[in-house]
């Protein structure tokens, strides 16, 4: 039964490729920013009912247009940081909140993947250049300042999901140069009420245990999203 579902889950999955590379491809051009934030906020939260995901989010976003579709149409955007567990991270995130994310820029040129990332605005960042972080931190400024919210994580690699990794806080200059408030965001993946930690590892994709399928929802994986409050950074003399 297990391999039934198991089965039909990843054709789906397959179907919502192909309903994203059409959005990407016709749909996208047609809408603004707005419309863009709300197309991948209800794609990726159809997306987390066919892995079978349940998302618990605790907390809010203190302008609820930025949570919509992704743009704060009263100044700039958000810049939100979060601990990484996963690859499906993005798209939980974007299922409660769009953002553009910086991403490393061997993304850009995985299939697939590579061209849905570089449709929804990710901002790549060349980490073997030295310069890459002052004009990631220049892009991200920019895009907040337009009112759109980014996103990146500060550990700059998958942790286990129970403790943090030191951050690489140079791309929080961003939110000193654009004056936006930072949005902390906890993610935790659960199952049967109990954390998880452990991973698989596919290539360089990191999946929580979590992501096995299920023949029941009462093993659907949580995730608990939490908001935490608004800071805002300022330069100490």
């Amino acid at each position: 039964m297990r391999y039934v579902i198991g089965c039909g889950r990843m054709a789906a999955v397959g179907i919502m490729i192909l309903v994203i590379l059409f959005i990407l491809l016709v749909l996208f051009p047609l809408v603004g920013r707005k419309g863009r934030g709300r197309c991948v906020r209800r794609v990726c939260r159809v997306l987390m009912r066919v892995l079978g995901v349940r998302m618990t989010v605790r907390g809010a976003v203190p302008v609820a247009q930025s949570a919509e579709c992704g743009v704060n149409g009263e100044g700039p955007g958000y810049m939100v940081c979060a601990n990484h567990v996963s690859f499906i991270d993005i798209f939980i995130l974007d299922a409660v909140l769009p953002c553009r994310f910086v991403a490393k820029k061997e993304i850009a040129s995985w299939p697939v993947f590579g061209f849905i990332a570089r449709g929804t605005g990710t901002l790549f960042i060349d980490r073997s250049r030295k310069r890459a972080v002052l004009e990631i931190a220049d892009a991200m400024a920019g895009a907040i300042n337009e009112g759109t919210n980014v996103l990146f994580f500060p550990e700059g690699t998958t942790g286990n999901g129970l403790e943090l990794l030191p951050f690489h806080p140079n791309l929080f200059e961003a939110a000193v140069r654009s004056g936006a408030q930072i949005l902390p965001v906890t993610l935790r993946y659960t199952l049967d009420g109990t954390q998880q930690q452990r991973q698989y590892r596919y290539g360089e994709c990191h999946l929580p245990q979590d992501t096995q399928w299920r023949e029941s929802r009462q093993h659907c994986t949580e995730i608990r999203c939490h908001c935490q409050s608004v800071k805002k950074l300022e330069w100490i003399a």
